[in-house]
């Protein structure tokens, strides 16, 4: 689930939240989508984007090649 307080993760039973103190580059969570591979996507509002595998996020941002850093 996609907030304005970070990402929210439901397993069926207990909720996971992951905000910048576990890697995801902001808070503001515009959008959300899982690829092929079930990486989770995430864009952020002046953040960029971030892959999140299950265990730790990576960063895209202007200086990666993203043309702005809202997503």
């Amino acid at each position: 689930m996609s907030t304005q307080g970070g990402l929210s993760k439901f397993d069926g039973n207990n909720f996971t939240n992951y905000t910048s103190r576990d890697g995801l580059p902001g808070s503001d969570i515009l959008c959300s989508a899982e690829d092929a591979n079930h990486n989770l996507w995430v864009g952020t509002n002046g953040h960029g984007v971030a892959k999140f595998n299950g265990s730790k996020f990576k960063t895209y941002d202007t200086k990666n090649g993203l043309i702005n850093n809202t997503v």
